[in-house]
């Protein structure tokens, strides 16, 4: 029998601890198929401020990685070369 636990998950918020459109590590419930709930436990004010400053930069990771896609769709076919390595 599997019981279900909470565990620490990336979980793409949606206004749960004030976050919304981000992945965030939070307590997670985990059942077989997939993640029930998360924890309805009261974050201390310095572990809101902690996952705040965790979801921000989530937010520019995600930001870096959309202006990457849009570059490579607008470069299309053309290869660019950042640096070089010349194998010596």
């Amino acid at each position: 029998m599997i019981r279900s636990r909470f565990l620490p998950c990336a979980i793409w918020l949606q206004g749960e601890y004030g976050l919304k459109d981000v992945y965030v590590g939070v307590p997670t419930k985990l059942g077989r198929r997939a993640w029930n709930k998360l924890s309805s436990s009261k974050l201390t004010a310095d572990e809101q401020a902690a996952l705040n400053k965790s979801a921000e930069s989530v937010r520019e990771l995600q930001g870096i990685t959309e202006l990457m896609f849009l570059l490579a769709i607008d470069v299309g076919n053309t290869q660019i070369t950042i640096g070089a390595f010349d194998g010596d």
